[in-house]
């Protein structure tokens, strides 16, 4: 996640009208996306042609510990993951609230990475080993003040214990900002445990940028540990979960770190998810 406010002068009353038209056009954004998933997710011609399977979640987070942006935070994030007939796709919205002394300012981030398998489309399997798959990959970031374009390919791996294991790896173009391309390595996991009475599923991501331009190296880790509370409750199997992410940034948004100027972050939040 790479999202910032830009915070500037005004009188009070237009800063509140501007901070409640913002609300409303990140609301409305974001109706909007859920609105589009979840049409896509319910034609059943589609489904059946195209769509392996698929799944979209709204996650709230509540946490503190966060640096170069306001200690105290709450997201809302709206996330969709499927596989499909030509490879899979991951899309996520967060709505971000900073929450500080001078007044709470939200502002959004959301990304959207396609990828297509050199195995679905050759028709052809390329599993050997812990190999998986072989695929070409791409991502594209925007933000209130953040955008930027990522090209490359990607391994799958299977790994003993693990749903998934993805490595990616990103030329990376950042569009707003005025640096030059750098390389991100993306890794993305999940797994799950049967503890009996509910399912323990520990997911997440790590993101490297290494540096290679005029912006330092930043290494980004966010592991998310949940317990399915619905199971316990009786529902159905994913529908609530419950638990922790964790998120460790060193040189956030590629600012380097000083004594001057914390940029090394170590944050924890609690949260609460619901799968469709």
């Amino acid at each position: 996640m790479e999202a910032s406010v830009r915070r500037g002068g005004g009188s009070p009353a237009a800063e509140a009208e501007s901070c409640v038209s913002r609300r409303m056009r990140i609301v409305r954004s974001a109706a909007v996306a859920l609105l589009s998933v979840g049409t896509a997710g319910s034609s059943p011609a589609l489904a059946q042609d195209f769509i392996d399977w698929s799944s979209t979640s709204l996650t709230y987070l509540h946490g503190g510990g966060f640096e170069v942006d306001p200690n105290h935070q709450q997201t809302l994030t709206l996330e969709h993951a499927q596989a499909n007939a030509v490879g899979d796709l991951f899309a996520f919205l967060d709505v971000i609230n900073f929450i500080n002394a001078a007044g709470d300012d939200v502002t959004w981030y959301g990304e959207v990475s396609p990828r297509l398998s050199l195995s679905k489309l050759s028709g052809m399997s390329l599993e050997a080993g812990p190999l998986k798959d072989v695929l070409f990959s791409a991502t594209y970031e925007r933000g209130e003040y953040a955008e930027a374009l990522l090209l490359g390919g990607a391994v799958d791996f299977n790994v003993p214990g693990f749903n998934y294991t993805q490595l990616n790896a990103y030329w990376r173009h950042d569009i707003e900002n005025d640096v030059d391309d750098d390389l991100q390595f993306t890794l993305a996991w999940g797994a799950t445990a049967d503890l009996g009475m509910t399912t323990l599923v520990f997911d997440g991501f790590i993101d490297w940028v290494m540096g290679i331009s005029d912006r330092p190296s930043d290494l980004h880790i966010v592991p998310q540990i949940k317990f399915d509370v619905g199971q316990m409750l009786g529902w159905r199997t994913g529908a609530l979960l419950a638990g922790v992410e964790l998120d460790y940034w060193h040189n956030k948004y590629g600012i380097r770190n000083t004594a001057s100027f914390d940029s090394n972050q170590f944050a924890a939040s609690a949260l609460l998810q619901v799968r469709f």
